[in-house]
């Protein structure tokens, strides 16, 4: 079993800096339990340095854009950016979905507050994970 290479900066070997991070739609009703359910897992974790959430979402008929903002607000460490309806410009679901994800990715990469991201967590944030 191979163990993860320690990045410099890391305050204790072993402890990893994780972003969560998700292309959500339509999921007002799940993705608040689901970020609890996750978090407290994460925050539980003795390996687990730092916990923060970048989620993306499109194309909600719901109330997912308030639900999120809320969460922002509960969750310091929790962002996320709407990209707003793109199945106009991007009729293929799965298309639409690697836009998301490509999203998440370029800010990942880009942005300095993730660049001591040491482990990257995609979840399914609908319901799925109970």
């Amino acid at each position: 079993m191979t163990t993860p290479h320690k990045k410099p900066g890391l305050s204790q070997p072993n402890h990893y800096n994780v972003v969560v991070v998700g292309a959500v739609r339509n999921v007002a009703k799940t993705i608040s339990a689901e970020v609890v359910r996750l978090h407290s897992i994460l925050e539980a974790s003795n390996n687990i340095a730092t916990v923060q959430w970048l989620l993306i979402e499109s194309d909600s008929t719901d109330n997912t854009s308030r639900t999120l903002e809320e969460l922002g607000n509960q969750i310091p460490s929790f962002e996320y950016l709407s990209l707003g309806n793109l199945d106009k410009k991007i009729p293929e679901r799965t298309e639409r979905i690697a836009h998301c994800r490509n999203a998440y990715l370029e800010k990942i990469d880009t942005n300095p507050q993730y660049h001591n991201t040491d482990l990257v967590i995609m979840a399914d944030l609908d319901g799925i994970n109970n």
